[in-house]
């Protein structure tokens, strides 16, 4: 369970997760290779300092759901939606055959350097669902693009986007990492 941190928890959330990115995540130009803590394996207190912040980040959102995709999105979603009561929905990447009625939108990985496809169900994302999209990263926005794409077609609005780090100068998003953090991450560890 997230403990609540005396004084003001989102500094206190971002501090902690800062100095641990800055020690540990591996960054070689625009790759930030973060496997060993938070999008292939994740540990139990990066989730909790990723979680207590966009938690405190969304204390004053009124919102039904999250959306995120799979697969490094589901972490995050998953235990925000258990400490918010909130449902969260993460967007396929292959179309199950029990899917029959959905919203398709495709998207480009730069990670992994290939094309991929997105798909939810008509069943979970409804007209006029307000959404709070969640992922791990933010680069270039095709994958947002591709979830804004998906909620457009199912008339749902996202009023909120949380990234654990967000390699962009977007000021929208929520995130514990943004560009300034990571010029200053390079700048401090690299050069």
């Amino acid at each position: 369970m997230i403990e609540r941190i005396e004084g003001n928890a989102l500094i206190d959330y971002k501090k902690k997760f800062y100095n641990y990115f800055k020690n540990n995540a591996k960054i070689n130009g625009d790759i930030i290779n973060v496997q060993s803590f938070l999008n292939h394996q994740v540990l139990p207190e990066v989730l909790e300092w990723v979680a207590g912040f966009f938690k405190e980040s969304l204390s004053g959102i009124v919102f039904d759901k999250f959306l995120t995709v799979e697969s490094s999105g589901i972490s995050f979603a998953s235990i925000l939606s258990y400490l918010m009561g909130k449902p969260f929905i993460f967007a396929k990447k292959k179309r199950p055959i029990t899917m029959d009625s959905f919203y398709y939108s495709k998207s480009y990985s730069f990670t992994k350097q290939t094309e991929t496809e997105l798909f939810v169900s008509k069943d979970v994302l409804l007209k006029g669902d307000k959404i709070v999209f969640v992922d791990d990263f933010f680069a270039q926005g095709a994958t947002l693009n591709s979830i804004e794409d998906i909620c457009k077609q199912a008339n749902a609005e996202i009023l909120a986007k949380c990234v654990v780090v967000n390699k962009s100068d977007r000021d929208d998003i929520i995130s514990l990492i943004n560009s300034s953090d990571l010029e200053r991450i390079v700048g401090e560890c690299y050069e």
